[in-house]
Order: structure tokens, then sequence, then C-alpha cells
């Protein structure tokens, strides 16, 4: 495959919209679940299609459907959990969890100016370029405030744009590191025992297939590999038989056996 066939990779990071506009298509698909002229129609927020991208890199939809996790997050009445599963989404998605992840391993901050979540991605080819990643980190950590990690802070009179932490919120990403982990360990443990059963059922049914083999007359096709009592109790009563019959019967027999050699 020449460089020019290859399918590029979409590396664009989520730009364009705010955590209101979020909430609001949440809600919108919430209440018009399948409808998708009126999810358009009720949705207050604006910026719809860079809105549905950035739930969509998340899974949290796909279109204008909710996914599983999007259900989960949409349907939740409780602030606390309903941050928690946000949180879950951003884990999956590496630009923001492995930023999260350098963050706590830099000496946890009480706050990060936005420049240096930039020059994060910049370093790790995050973004398609310094438009795009300047326009992604303002939605980055207006996703972070949604998953309750802390306060995002537009800059003004002087003061940069940042994003104040949590006391909690290092504790929170492992523990949604963590819970993530587990989850792609169980699918694996899943999918290995799945695999196992198909291997053990092609055996099974292989070894019903008949079988091929080389004879000294030529090749003749045998039964299967499994192997089943084939012993056979025929009772006959010869008192009336005459010894020509008898003789073909006892012929019969010896020619059954030499298949059975074979």
């Amino acid at each position: 495959m020449t460089e020019s066939s290859e399918k590029k990779i979409d590396n664009t990071l989520p730009y364009g919209t705010t955590a209101d506009n979020i909430v609001k298509l949440l809600d919108a698909i919430k209440n018009k679940q399948g409808d998708e002229k009126g999810i358009k129609a009720t949705y207050t927020g604006s910026k719809l299609e860079n809105t549905q991208n950035t739930l969509e890199l998340l899974g949290i939809i796909s279109g204008l459907n909710l996914t599983s996790r999007g259900k989960a997050i949409a349907f939740e009445s409780d602030e606390l959990v309903r941050n928690s599963l946000f949180l879950k989404a951003i884990m999956e998605y590496p630009p923001y969890e492995y930023f999260l992840l350098y963050v706590i391993q830099d000496g946890a901050p009480e706050e990060t100016e936005i420049d240096f979540l930039k020059n994060y991605w910049g370093k790790n080819d995050y973004g398609t370029s310094p438009n795009n990643r300047n326009e992604a980190a303002s939605v980055c950590f207006s996703i972070f405030q949604l998953a309750g990690l802390g306060e995002y802070i537009i800059g003004r009179k002087g003061k940069s744009t940042r994003f104040i932490w949590r006391d909690n919120y290092v504790s929170k990403i492992n523990a949604a590191k963590e819970s993530n982990d587990e989850v792609v360990s169980e699918n694996f443990t899943v999918e290995n025992n799945q695999i196992n059963d198909l291997q053990e059922k092609q055996q099974m049914e292989n070894s019903l297939q008949p079988q091929i083999i080389q004879t000294n007359n030529g090749y003749k096709m045998t039964p299967s590999n499994l192997t089943f009592p084939t012993t056979i109790e025929i009772k006959v009563d010869f008192t009336d038989w005459d010894l020509k019959k008898i003789a073909a019967f006892i012929k019969l027999l010896k020619d059954v056996e030499l298949d059975e050699d074979i």
C-alpha cells in the first residue's frame, strides 16, 4: 500500500463549542430521542455541528443518538455521578486523558494555564494546527469543568486563562482510569473466552468431517474422527436356512470387517 492510498486519521481536536452547548444538546437528544428534526428544533445552543462532533469524539453520542454511555450521563440526576461519568468518557479520549495524567505526574499543581495545555498538545502532535489547538483548549477546559475537576477561568485584566483544580482532582482522575482499565480487562477476558469457545467448536466440527485417506486401491472416504461404540449384537436363527444362504451371510460379515480395518 502506498502512502497516498493510506487512510488518513483525522487528528482535529474538538473545537468551537462550550460546556453550555454540550449540556443543551444532551438535553435535546434526551427529550427528542430518535427525532432528528425535533432535536434540532429544540436545541437552544449554538454551533450544533461542532457540539455534535465533540460529543461523538467522547463516545457520548453517535450521530444524534445517545450511546449507552450517553444515556447514563443524560438520564443521571445526581450531579456527582454525572460528573464521574463525564470523566470516564474523558479518560478514553487520548488528547484529554494523557494530558490529565501528565498534569498529576508533573506535581499535581493547583492551577494550570491554558498555554500549558496548548504546548503539551503541540509537543505530542495533537491537533491539526496551532489555530486548532487554540480553539480546542477552551473546549477542553470546559469539559474538565463538566467532569467536576475544577473551574475554567477566562483571563481578564492581564491574568491568563487557566483551570483551577479541585482539591481531590488527582484521586478522581486515578479512580476513573482504574475503572476504565478494569472494563478493558473484563472485555479482554470475555473476548478470549469467546475465541476459545469458537476454537473448540471449530475443532468439534472438523472432527465430524469425513476424512480422505489413501489405500492400496486408491483413495477412500472414511467416517469422522469421532469414535462411537460400534459393537452390534445380531441374533440370527439359522434353523430354516440352507447351507448356501448361511455361507452368503458369513461372507457378508467378513466384507464388513474388511471395510472397518481400512
